[in-house]
């Protein structure tokens, strides 16, 4: 039985309960079968808010699987219901530039790449990472979600 992926995943980063501008945040998304998949959000607005809806979770998707065929399978027949989401990381921060200078040929990521990896790392670098809280709210909401806390919406 298949479980429906994600309609949308609202995030909302704050330091000390006041919203976090430039923020890259990871969603991982469980399967039951072979690699997870993990997509990129963001970067946060002035508000701290960033979002992840289910149509790029698909191209992203699929992006992967054309490039990585061994590793993955369609992640609409394989998504287990269970997902988390936090802040990157510096150390994952400085992976993806790397993983950018040897994929930007032959992967599409987006415009203002490498400069909005920049911008996250000095951000979480001159708040630190332990201050930082994500919120995040998924649709449909029998997804599990893990963050450091969670809200489910209802409607």
């Amino acid at each position: 039985m298949e479980i429906e992926l994600p309609q949308e995943v609202r995030c909302r980063v704050t330091c000390e309960g006041n919203p976090v501008r430039g923020v890259a945040l990871m969603a991982k998304l469980g399967t039951t079968r072979k690699n997870s998949y993990s997509f990129f959000i963001g970067p946060t607005a002035g508000d701290g808010c960033a979002s992840l809806l289910r149509d790029k979770i698909l191209s992203d998707a699929n992006a992967m699987l054309e490039r990585a065929l061994p590793d993955y399978h369609r992640i609409e027949s394989v998504f287990s219901g269970r997902m988390s989401v936090h802040v990157m990381t510096v150390t994952e921060l400085k992976r993806a530039l790397e993983a950018y200078q040897s994929y930007k040929n032959s992967y599409p990521f987006p415009e203002g790449y490498t400069q909005m990896l920049r911008e996250s790392m000095a951000v979480v670098k001159s708040l630190g990472y332990e201050r930082l809280l994500v919120e995040a709210t998924v649709v449909p909401d029998s997804i599990q979600l893990g963050t450091q806390r969670i809200r489910r919406n209802r409607g």
